[in-house]
């Protein structure tokens, strides 16, 4: 990781491009995901969607629960 990296990764919350990015995932697919209900809750602020740490160890929880089939609904 370089050093712009390291501090996206220690943010408390990303725009859904940044956490796409740091996942290793496209930003159409994490797109995709938030449309299909498959993906973290969104903080709105104004025009932003912004997904917090929080909501992120969430998701990831859901999605360990239901590894495959989240994912696969979407593709």
């Amino acid at each position: 990781m370089n050093r712009n990296t390291i501090k996206l990764a220690d943010r408390e919350s990303w725009t859904v491009e940044e956490r796409a990015a740091l996942r290793g995932y496209s930003r159409s697919f994490a797109y995709k995901m938030l449309a299909a209900g498959k993906g973290p809750e969104l903080l709105r602020i104004e025009r932003t969607a912004r997904i917090t740490r929080k909501a992120d160890r969430e998701w990831e929880e859901r999605m360990r629960k239901q590894p495959d089939s989240a994912a696969a609904e979407v593709q």
